[in-house]
């Protein structure tokens, strides 16, 4: 320990209260800023490879624990010095940098209180990291046992896939007529009235031709928006009863999460209910239909 160090050390304490508190708060504030600035030149060192391949070594050589070095680097590296930042110590630092970004500056609920991570203890901030992790591997969860899950196909699966069979077989048949037809044309005058009758014959089966397309594509989209939804309720039915949402707060980012999707759903249920095909009796009183 240096002589300076030591003079420091041995000084006289002031009786006064407010001499007391400045000098706390200035050491406070520049413990975080040393964080910041040895995290600073730490990452300086190894970027530009000062230490020519032995930066452990050297840590080594500064009485630097390795693990210690990589958290003051990482706190560098992940936060920006603001003046909240600096009167914290280094635990609190490396647990708001090991935070989400998104999650470092939102309030969160911690046993009863709302408070920004910056505003929490050291515990308070290991709690936090913990919560967002399991609402992480929640996630995580549900999407695995969504990418795979086997197909389930509706019941009159089958019978879509028959009337389908069927539309293909009548629109092939109308290819070959309309192939025909276009042969025939070929020995004809164009200005004669053989030819324009065939024309107009053709025009009518192309056209049709085109609705059977469509409607195939329609039917095989339907087909899988059907299984899709049939897949989607057999999964997430048992869930909802089986979570215990009482162990999560208000303003836990799994239930803002989970409210999130919640509201995508219903926003997709209404727009798929504008879509659909309105059957007569459904529509409102004050609708105008033309049956002209």
């Amino acid at each position: 320990m240096s002589n300076q160090m030591m003079e420091q050390m041995t000084l006289p304490l002031s009786k006064d209260l407010q001499t007391i508190e400045l000098e706390i708060n200035q050491y406070q504030q520049s413990a975080g800023h040393a964080v910041f600035q040895i995290g600073r030149r730490l990452n300086w060192v190894k970027e530009h490879d000062l230490t020519h391949g032995e930066f452990s070594s050297w840590l080594q050589t500064m009485k630097f624990d390795h693990d210690m070095a990589n958290r003051f680097m990482r706190v560098a590296r992940e936060l920006n010095e603001s003046e909240a930042y600096q009167q914290l110590g280094y635990s609190a630092l490396y647990q708001i940098a090991s935070l989400p970004e998104s999650e470092r500056d939102k309030p969160h609920q911690i046993d009863g209180a709302t408070k920004t991570p910056d505003e929490m203890t050291v515990a308070e901030l290991k709690t936090l990291r913990q919560k967002l992790k399991r609402s992480e591997e929640h996630a995580e969860q549900l999407q695995d046992q969504i990418d795979h899950q086997e197909p389930v196909y509706p019941e009159d699966y089958g019978e879509l896939q028959e009337i389908a069979t069927s539309a293909r077989q009548r629109e092939k048949n109308l290819q070959e007529v309309i192939e025909n037809m276009r042969e025939e044309m070929t020995a004809l005058e164009a200005d004669s009235n053989e030819y324009q009758d065939l024309q107009k014959q053709i025009n009518k089966l192309t056209a049709t031709a085109n609705k059977e397309e469509a409607k195939l594509i329609a039917m095989k989209d339907f087909a899988q928006l059907d299984s899709g939804i049939e897949q989607l309720l057999d999964q997430l039915a048992p869930l909802l009863y089986s979570t215990d949402f009482s162990q999560f707060e208000s303003d836990d980012p799994a239930v803002s999460h989970i409210k999130r999707l919640v509201g995508r759903v219903h926003d997709w249920t209404a727009e798929m209910e504008s879509l659909m095909p309105k059957l007569e009796d459904e529509y409102i009183k004050g609708d105008v239909i033309n049956v002209n």
